[in-house]
């Protein structure tokens, strides 16, 4: 604090620089006494408050400030008469700068102001949310800016939580409504074919390729039945963390030729060309690995692959490569699809979410394949990630350790 009062008794009672006597007039000292004691008394209520307080003038140099202003701006003890401390310091931002020298030059014009702003600690790189309340005062006949500094650093953070939970209780909402309609949608259709079908394999009359057809439906509506009952339940398992990692002898090249033989009549079905690469030679293609999660990813990346690509082709396979932790398998899924946009490439992971789900239509599937695919990249080790340009296509990867046998 400024020691301006002190000087100005000092001259009063013939102490000052200039003076050659003192006062020997007891009611004039027992004034001085008292005022210093109320001076004593007002400071301690000031360092005593839990709000800062600071008086500044319109430029920002400090004339007095409390104990809770300490830490602050980073002063241990009142400030003296040549401190060069100023407020602005605590705005590292030059934007920010100027507009607080606005806002101070509306308080020195008798306009108070109430903001809320994050400050930082002179010398610190923490950040502070405060709320800050400014009018104009008087010191020892000097217009100044007193400023009342509160702070919301823990509301900050407890409102951003709250933010947070609202946004998530959101989320969890429309996903809950999102597995509805689709789990309705998923089931209901095949159900209904293998219902009417079924009803209408009692016909007398039915020509013998007619029933053949009949069946063909019944089975393919059952096997996707089959699929979404799989998917519920894999999820579920995930969830609750039942999922275990089992890891065997697996020969990738066969993987990769059964994948190739189940997907070959869908793509051709829609006119796509359906390829595939393999890394290894037939008598080098045996690791250790989870053999049923990794045939679901990539099951599920070609399917994918296949319902978004309207024309060209899917390709897909492996290779062995070398990275910061040694040697990892790349597996591939690479189609000339639909593509997706920047922005949605790491939400199409979550739970019930789809590639073309922009408007809420809904499409075939539940949206859980690609959350499904990412969790069980996590428990093997690995990682799984896409890289996409909309309307040319997309690539999915994924990566887990490399375990040969030797």
């Amino acid at each position: 604090m400024r020691d301006d009062w002190k000087e100005q008794r000092n001259q009063i009672i013939g102490l000052g620089e200039n003076s050659f006597k003192k006062s020997y007039y007891p009611e004039l000292q027992e004034k001085l006494s008292e005022l210093e004691t109320s001076y004593k008394n007002l400071k301690s209520i000031f360092d005593n408050v839990e709000d800062g307080i600071v008086l500044h003038d319109e430029n920002g140099f400090v004339y007095f400030h409390n104990r809770q202003m300490s830490g602050i701006i980073n002063t241990g003890e009142d400030l003296g008469r040549e401190s060069d401390i100023n407020v602005s310091e605590l705005f590292p931002d030059e934007q920010d700068k100027i507009k607080m020298l606005g806002i101070w030059k509306d308080v020195m014009g008798s306009i108070p102001k109430v903001i809320s702003t994050i400050l930082t600690p002179i010398g610190s790189d923490s950040k502070i949310h405060v709320q800050v309340s400014m009018n104009k005062t008087v010191w020892y006949g000097r217009p100044l800016i007193v400023a009342v500094i509160r702070d919301f650093t823990e509301r900050a953070k407890f409102e951003n939580q709250l933010v947070k939970a609202k946004e998530k209780a959101e989320e969890g909402e429309r996903l809950m409504t999102a597995f509805l309609q689709n789990i309705s949608h998923e089931i209901r259709t095949p159900l209904n074919a293998i219902m009417g079908f079924s009803g209408l394999l009692d016909e007398s009359e039915l020509e013998p390729d007619r029933r053949k057809d009949f069946i063909s439906i019944i089975l393919r509506s059952s096997n996707q039945l089959l699929h979404v009952v799989n998917d519920i339940l894999t999820i579920s398992s995930i969830e609750t963390r039942h999922i275990k990692l089992r890891e065997n002898k697996t020969n990738l090249n066969e993987l990769i030729d059964n994948l190739f033989a189940t997907f070959k009549a869908e793509a051709d079905l829609k006119g796509l060309e359906l390829r595939h690469q393999k890394g290894f030679s037939d008598d080098n293609a045996e690791v250790y690995t989870d053999l049923l999660k990794l045939h679901q990813i990539i099951s599920n990346l070609i399917s994918n692959a296949l319902k978004y690509t309207h024309r060209g082709s899917v390709t897909f396979g492996y290779d062995l490569k070398s990275g910061e932790k040694g040697e990892f398998l790349s597996f591939f899924v690479k189609d000339t699809g639909i593509g997706i946009e920047k922005e949605r490439q790491q939400i199409i992971f979550e739970k019930f979410r789809k590639i073309d789900d922009k408007s809420g239509t809904l499409n075939g599937g539940m949206g859980l394949g690609l959350s499904i695919a990412k969790a069980f990249a996590d428990i093997m080790g690995g990682r799984i990630k896409v890289e996409s340009v909309a309307g040319e296509g997309s690539v999915f990867y994924l990566e887990i350790p490399y375990k040969p046998i030797y």
